[in-house]
């Protein structure tokens, strides 16, 4: 039987200090949220911060719920540590364009607003 070799996946998993409190989960978090733990180990490799860009009106990733926020960012988030806590960061796109200023030569702001539930301002 061939010895397995740890390619990079395996070697950022360990680095990232995500293996110890997720070792004792039931289900490997891989399975069902695959693609946030792969890019939220490229944002600790390299250094960063992970940023969910989500649609505010959207209920998948958090939403009030009648304990408390629910959804999959209070999901995920209570499956990681204190310290890469901090480095993870939902901003809905509604946030993002609430900093934008219109302006003459920016004829996409108001099609984006309108998408998004915002006003034209």
């Amino acid at each position: 039987m061939a010895k397995h070799t740890p390619g990079p996946p395996d070697r950022l998993w360990r680095r990232s200090a995500l293996g110890s409190p997720l070792s004792t989960e039931a289900l490997c978090p891989f399975t069902v949220h695959y693609q946030f733990f792969r890019e939220l180990l490229l944002a600790l490799e390299e250094g960063g911060v992970f940023v969910l860009l989500s649609d505010a009106r959207s209920p998948v990733f958090l939403q009030d719920g009648p304990h408390g926020p629910r959804g999959l960012m209070p999901v995920v988030m209570s499956l990681l540590p204190e310290h890469v806590r901090r480095r993870v960061v939902l901003l809905t796109v509604q946030e993002v364009l609430e900093q934008i200023v219109d302006s003459p030569d920016d004829a996409w702001v108001p099609e984006l607003r309108r998408k998004y539930g915002l006003e034209s301002k």
